[in-house]
This record gives C-alpha cells, sequence and structure tokens, in this order.
C-alpha cells in the first residue's frame, strides 16, 4: 500500500513528511474457519447481542436478529459465549447508575456450551439458551 504524504493527519495537526510504501501480508483463507450457531429458546424481544469472550475479554460482538448466525470468515480458536441483554440497543454492555438514577446493570449470561473454531473448517454449532 502507498500512504501520500497528504493522505491522513494525527490530533496533533501531523503528516507524513513523504509518500510511504507500507507492506502487509495477509493470512490465506484457510487459516480461518466458517462458523454457524443455531439458538434454542433466544427471546429477540431482549435484543440480545453475543458475546465471544477469549480470556476474559470480549474478542468479538454481535447482535442476534435471528435464531442463526453464519460467518463465513472468522478466526479460529476457542470461545467462551455470552449473551447480552441490550436495554438500550446501543450493542455494548452498560453498568447502569445505582447513586441517583437507581439504573441496574444490562444482565449478561454465559452460555454453558463452549464452541471451539477450527480453521479450514466448517463449524457449526447449537446452542440452548
Amino acid at each position: 500500500m502507498i500512504a501520500e504524504k497528504d493522505f491522513a493527519e494525527d490530533t496533533l495537526g501531523r503528516k507524513l513528511l513523504k509518500a510511504d510504501t507500507i507492506n502487509f501480508k495477509t493470512k490465506k483463507l484457510s487459516a480461518y474457519g466458517s462458523l454457524r450457531i443455531r439458538f434454542r429458546n433466544l427471546n429477540l424481544a431482549l435484543n440480545p447481542v453475543l458475546l465471544f469472550v477469549q480470556n476474559d475479554n470480549v474478542v468479538k460482538s454481535i447482535p442476534l436478529t435471528g435464531p442463526e448466525i453464519k460467518i463465513p470468515i472468522f478466526l479460529p480458536g476457542d470461545y467462551q459465549l455470552r449473551v447480552l441483554n441490550d436495554r438500550n440497543k446501543n450493542g455494548k454492555w452498560d453498568p447502569g447508575q445505582f447513586f441517583g438514577k437507581h439504573i441496574q446493570p444490562e444482565i449478561v449470561k454465559p452460555v454453558t456450551r463452549r464452541i471451539n473454531v477450527k480453521p479450514n473448517w466448517a463449524n457449526d454449532f447449537d446452542v440452548a439458551l
């Protein structure tokens, strides 16, 4: 990728001094897996958001609009699943405000099933909530 000297500017107004070439590589498509998850007992009225967690860090979140999701390119690994009931539909967990407004935090429920996404594989899971 060739970046021209005026293509970007940081918050202090600094720009590149000259055009620059940036080299990078992408992984092959076979390094990723496809993912399909079917949900049973999914209540769409609660605005569910599926959270993929690795080492207690949310690495991906997907708002659920139906009982099944399909992701054609997904990074392999072991994931713990959690479902966030997104009360205000902003796509992220809100801690609430006990003092003053008395708003409870949004509920996040762990899913008992862990998934292992394998590379170059059609990963297919059924999850009961």
